[in-house]
Formats: C-alpha cells, sequence, structure tokens
C-alpha cells in the first residue's frame, strides 16, 4: 500500500550470489602471489537500513540505523539509530541514539541519546543523555542528563545533571545538580547541587547547595550551604549556611552560620552565626554569636554574643558578650557583659560588667572606654573601646570598639570593630567589622568583614565580607565574598563571590563565583560561574561555566559552558559547550558543542557538534554534525555528517552523509552518501549514493550503488 504512493524503478542487481547480500560489485583482487598467503580473516561489519516514507498531504518519516563494528586485535563497535518525524500540522520529532564502545588493552565506551519534539500550538522538548566510560591503567567517567521543556503559554524547565569521575592512584569526583523553573504568570525558581571530592594521600571534599525561588507577588528565597573539607597531615573544615528571605509586603529575613576548623600540631576553630530580621511595620532583630577557639601548647579561646532589637513603637535593646581566655604557662582571662536598654517614653538603661584576670610573671594590659547618652525627647548614644594587651616571650592584642546610635525619627545605627592577634611561635590574627543600618522610612543596611589568619607550621586564612541592604519600596541587595586558603606540605585555595538582587517592580539578578584550587603531590583546580537574571516582564536569562582540571601522573580536564535564554513574547535559546580531555599514557578528548532555538511564530533549529577521540597504541576518531531546521509554514531541513575513523595496526574509515529536505507544498529532497574504507595488509572499499527527489505531482528517484 505506501509502494504505491511512490512508485520507483526496480533495480538490475548482478548475477552473483555475494552481490545480492551487499548490493555492491565484489572487488577483484590483484593476482599477486603474496596476496595468496595473506586472506582476509580479521572482522569488519557495516550494516545499514534507511527508511523513508513520504506522503504529499504532510506526513514525512525517515529512520536510519547503522552497525559498523571492526576487531582486528582490538574492538570497535558503533551503533547508530536515527528516527525522524514530521507533520506539516505542526508536530516534529527527532531521536537520536549513538553507542560507540573501543577496547584496546584498555576501554573506551560513548553513548549518547537525544530525543527533540516540537509542535507548533507550544510544545518544544528536548532530551539529552551522554554517557562517557574509558579505563586504561585508570578510570574515567562522565555522565551528563539534559532535560529542557518550554511551552508558549508560559511554562520553562531546564534539568541538567553532571557527573564526572576519575581514579588514577587516587580518587576524583564531581556531581552537579542543576533545575531551573520559570513561569511566566511570576514564578521562578533555580536549585543548584554540586559534589566535590578529591582523594589522593589526603582528602578534600566540596559540597555547595544552591536555592534562588522568586515569586512576582512578592516573594524572594535564597539559600547557600557550602561545605569543604580537607585533611592532608592535618584538618581543615569550613561550613557556610545562608538564608536570605524577603517579602515585598515588609518582611525581610537574612540567617548566616560560618564554622571554620583547622588542626595541625594544636587546634584553631571558628563559629559566627548572625540573624538579621527587618519588617516594615517596626520591628528589627539582629544576632551575632561568634565564636574562636586555639590551642597549641596552651588555651586561647574568644566567644562573642551580641543582640540588637528594635521597635518603631518605642523599644530598642543591646546586649553583648564577650568572653576571652588564654593560658600558656600562665592565665589571662577577660569577661565583657554589656546591656543597653532604650524606651522612648523617657527610658534608658546601660549596664557593663568587665572582668580582666592576668597571672605569668609578664605582662597585662586591659583599657575600657564607655560613652552611653540619653535624652527623652529622642537621642540615645553608646560608645564602647576596649584595648586588651599582654605579653609573656611572644604577644596578644584585644581591640573592640562598638557604636550603638538611635534617634526616634527613624535612625538606628550599630558598628562593632573587633581585633584579636596571638603570636606564640607561630601567628594567629582575627579582625571583624559589623555595620547595621536602619531608617524606619524604609532603608536597612548591614556589613560585616571577618579576617581569620593563623601559622604554625603551615598556612591558614579566612575572609568573608556580606554586605545585605533593604529599601521597602522594593529594593534588596545581597553580598558576600569568602576566601579560604590553606597550606600545610601542600596547597588549598577556595574563593566564592556571590551576588543576589531583588526589584519588587520585576528584576532579580543572581551571580555565583566559586574558585576551589588544590595541590599536594598534584593538582586540582574547581572553577564555577552562574549568572541567573530574571524580569517578570518574560525575560530568563540563566549562563553557567564549569572548569575541573585534575593532573596526579596523568592529565583530566572537563569545561562546560551552558546558555539558556528565554522570553515570553516567543523565544527560547539553548547552547552547550561540553570539553573533556583525559591523558594517562594515552590520549581521550570529547567536545559536544549543543544549540537549541525556538521562536513561537514557527522557527524551530537545533545544531550539534560532537568530536571524540582516542588514542592508546593505535588511533580512534568519531566526529559527528547534525542540523536539524524546522518552520511551520512548510519548511523542514536535516542534515547529519559522520564520520569515524580507526588505526590499530591497519586502516578503518566510515563516512556517512545524510540531507533530507521537505516542504509542504509537495517538495522532497533526501540524499544519502556512505563512504566504508577498511585496510589491513588488504583493502576493502564500499561506496553507495543515494538521491531521491519527490515533486507534487511527479516522483524521480535516482539511485547508484
Amino acid at each position: 500500500m505506501h509502494c504505491q504512493l511512490l512508485p520507483l524503478p526496480r533495480l538490475q542487481l548482478p548475477q552473483d550470489p555475494h552481490c545480492q547480500l551487499l548490493l555492491l560489485p565484489r572487488p577483484q583482487l590483484p593476482q599477486d602471489p603474496h596476496c595468496q598467503l595473506l586472506p582476509l580473516h580479521r572482522h569488519s561489519y557495516l550494516r545499514i537500513r534507511i527508511v523513508s516514507y513520504f506522503h504529499c498531504l504532510g506526513y514525512h518519516y525517515l529512520r536510519i540505523r547503522i552497525v559498523s563494528y571492526f576487531h582486528c586485535l582490538g574492538y570497535s563497535y558503533l551503533r547508530i539509530r536515527i528516527v525522524s518525524y514530521f507533520h506539516c500540522l505542526g508536530y516534529s520529532y527527532l531521536r537520536i541514539r549513538i553507542v560507540s564502545c573501543f577496547h584496546c588493552i584498555g576501554h573506551s565506551y560513548l553513548r549518547i541519546r537525544i530525543v527533540s519534539c516540537f509542535h507548533c500550538i507550544g510544545y518544544s522538548y528536548l532530551r539529552i543523555r551522554i554517557v562517557s566510560y574509558f579505563h586504561c591503567l585508570g578510570y574515567s567517567y562522565l555522565r551528563i542528563r539534559i532535560v529542557s521543556y518550554f511551552h508558549c503559554l508560559g511554562y520553562s524547565y531546564l534539568r541538567i545533571r553532571i557527573v564526572s569521575c576519575f581514579h588514577c592512584i587516587g580518587y576524583s569526583y564531581l556531581r552537579i545538580r542543576i533545575v531551573s523553573y520559570f513561569y511566566c504568570l511570576g514564578h521562578s525558581y533555580l536549585r543548584i547541587r554540586i559534589v566535590s571530592y578529591f582523594h589522593c594521600i589526603g582528602y578534600g571534599y566540596l559540597r555547595i547547595r544552591i536555592v534562588s525561588c522568586f515569586h512576582c507577588i512578592g516573594y524572594s528565597y535564597l539559600r547557600i550551604r557550602i561545605v569543604s573539607y580537607f585533611h592532608c597531615l592535618g584538618y581543615s573544615y569550613l561550613r557556610i549556611r545562608i538564608v536570605s528571605y524577603f517579602h515585598c509586603l515588609g518582611y525581610s529575613y537574612l540567617r548566616i552560620r560560618i564554622v571554620s576548623y583547622f588542626h595541625c600540631l594544636g587546634h584553631s576553630y571558628l563559629r559566627i552565626r548572625i540573624v538579621s530580621y527587618f519588617h516594615c511595620l517596626g520591628h528589627s532583630y539582629l544576632r551575632i554569636r561568634i565564636v574562636s577557639c586555639f590551642h597549641c601548647l596552651g588555651h586561647s579561646y574568644l566567644r562573642i554574643r551580641i543582640v540588637s532589637y528594635f521597635h518603631c513603637l518605642g523599644y530598642s535593646y543591646l546586649r553583648i558578650r564577650i568572653v576571652s581566655y588564654f593560658h600558656c604557662l600562665g592565665h589571662s582571662y577577660l569577661r565583657i557583659r554589656i546591656v543597653s536598654y532604650f524606651h522612648c517614653l523617657g527610658y534608658s538603661y546601660l549596664r557593663i560588667r568587665i572582668v580582666s584576670y592576668f597571672h605569668c610573671l609578664g605582662y597585662s594590659y586591659l583599657r575600657i572606654r564607655i560613652v552611653s547618652y540619653f535624652h527623652c525627647l529622642g537621642y540615645s548614644y553608646l560608645r564602647i573601646r576596649i584595648v586588651s594587651y599582654f605579653h609573656c616571650l611572644g604577644y596578644s592584642y584585644l581591640r573592640i570598639r562598638i557604636v550603638s546610635y538611635f534617634h526616634c525619627l527613624g535612625h538606628s545605627y550599630l558598628r562593632i570593630r573587633i581585633v584579636s592577634y596571638f603570636h606564640c611561635l607561630g601567628y594567629s590574627y582575627l579582625r571583624i567589622r559589623i555595620v547595621s543600618y536602619f531608617h524606619c522610612l524604609g532603608h536597612s543596611y548591614l556589613r560585616i568583614r571577618i579576617v581569620s589568619y593563623f601559622h604554625c607550621l603551615g598556612h591558614s586564612y579566612l575572609r568573608i565580607r556580606i554586605v545585605s541592604y533593604f529599601h521597602c519600596l522594593g529594593y534588596s541587595y545581597l553580598r558576600i565574598r569568602i576566601v579560604s586558603y590553606f597550606h600545610c606540605l601542600g596547597h588549598s585555595y577556595l574563593r566564592i563571590r556571590i551576588v543576589s538582587y531583588f526589584h519588587c517592580l520585576g528584576y532579580s539578578y543572581l551571580r555565583i563565583r566559586i574558585v576551589s584550587y588544590f595541590h599536594c603531590l598534584g593538582y586540582s583546580y574547581l572553577r564555577i560561574r552562574i549568572v541567573s537574571y530574571f524580569h517578570c516582564l518574560g525575560h530568563s536569562y540563566l549562563r553557567i561555566r564549569i572548569v575541573s582540571y585534575f593532573h596526579c601522573l596523568g592529565h583530566s580536564y572537563l569545561r562546560i559552558r551552558i546558555v539558556s535564554y528565554f522570553h515570553c513574547l516567543g523565544h527560547s535559546y539553548l547552547r552547550i559547550r561540553i570539553v573533556s580531555y583525559f591523558h594517562c599514557l594515552g590520549h581521550s578528548y570529547l567536545r559536544i558543542r549543543i544549540v537549541s532555538y525556538f521562536h513561537c511564530l514557527g522557527y524551530s533549529y537545533l545544531r550539534i557538534r560532537i568530536v571524540s577521540y582516542f588514542h592508546c597504541l593505535g588511533h580512534s576518531y568519531l566526529r559527528i554534525r547534525i542540523v536539524s531546521c524546522f518552520y511551520c509554514l512548510g519548511y523542514s531541513y536535516l542534515r547529519i555528517r559522520i564520520v569515524s575513523c580507526f588505526h590499530c595496526l591497519g586502516h578503518s574509515y566510515l563516512r556517512i552523509r545524510i540531507v533530507s529536505y521537505f516542504h509542504c507544498l509537495g517538495y522532497g529532497y533526501l540524499r544519502i552518501r556512505i563512504v566504508s574504507c577498511f585496510h589491513c595488509l588488504g583493502y576493502s572499499f564500499r561506496m553507495i549514493h543515494v538521491v531521491l527527489y519527490i515533486k507534487e505531482g511527479t516522483n524521480k528517484c535516482i539511485v547508484i550503488h
């Protein structure tokens, strides 16, 4: 029944039983006595199945199956399945499955699954699965899953899962999960999970979780969890939790928890908890807890608790507790308690308790200055200066400056400066600056700077800068910079920059930069850049750059660039670039470029470029180019180029070119060129040309074998 729609002349095949199986003329071998000594007993297999169906009323179907097998003192396997479906009423479907396997004194495995679906009414779907495996005296594994969904009524979804594992006399593991969701009525959601693990005569671990949620009615949420752990003849630990919440009706919340621990022939511990709460109707709350502990042939301890509360109806409360303890062949003790209370009806309360104790036949110095001022008409001022100095065959220094200002007409200001320095056969430094500002008309500002440095037969450095700004008319800004450095018979470096911006009229921006560097008898490098932009009028932009490099008696390199753009009027763009390189007594190279574009008026474009190269006592090369173009008024174009080359004590070559063109008015064009060449102390050549041309009312077919 189908053949009646496409009458074609029957081919005249040669009367040869061998040619009936391959549809190819039998090659004439030269009459050379040397050729008789080497009969072709190697393995080479090529199978191609092509099904093309077309109906002028609007149905076009293309199915291609290609199997290439080669075995000569090694193993090479390639399997490709391509299904392309098109209907002029508005449905387009493309499915590609590629399996490439190679084994020669090692392992190499590549599997790619691509599904692209489009419907002109307003549905676009893209799913990519890539698995790359390589083993040669080591282990290398890469798995990528990408799901992109779009609906023109206002739904956009992107999900990316990346797993990269490498093991060669050590261990390296990277796992990234990214979920991006957008709905034009006012929802935007971004979730990122990153796990990086490295072990080579030591231990390195990094885990980051980021959740960003936005709703145009008035909800903004940001949650960040970072865990960094390293152990190499010592101990280093960093944990950060940040929660930022905003509601345009008048609620702002910020919570930060930081834990930093280091041990190398001693102890060093730093823990910070910060809670900032604001409500435009008249509530403001700030709570800070800082714990710093150090032990190296003695004791050193610093603990700070700060609570600041404000209510616009007339209540202000500030409480500070500071405990500093040090023991090294003696005693040193400092304890400060400060309570400040204010009520606008005419009440002001200030209480300070200071205890300083020292005994070690040496030097101890403590100085405290406190200024408290209150006026019942609406002015309150508190200023504290503390200086603590100690020297006993070493150096210890502590200086604290606190300024608190309040005016009943609507101003509140808090500034804290803390400097702690200790030196005893080593180096320890801690500096904290905190600025908190509030205005009842709608301004809230918080700035924190923390510097912690420690050196004892090694290096440890931590620097944190946090800026949080809020305006009740619709502006919210958060900026975080974190630098962590550690060196003890090796290198460890972590740098994080986070910028979050929100405006209630419809603007949301998030930018994250993460750099992680580690060197201990090897090299490990990770760099991530994430940019997320959203505008409620219909713009959404996501850009991710990831670079991972590892070297330990070999090479491993991974680079990923992802760009996702969406406009509610009808534009959707996705661009992915992936480069994976590995060298350990051989070569392995993978490069993938994917471009997906969609316009709701009827344009859809997909372009994929894949290059896979492997060399280990031989050669293996795979290159695939796929271009799929669709226009709903009646244009469909598909172009595929596949090149597979293999050389291991011989030659193997496969090249396939497929061009498919269709127009709903009745024009159809299909052209296939297949070249298969094999040489291993002999010669084998296959070439197939197929040209199919269809015009409305007439059918022409040209087939060349």
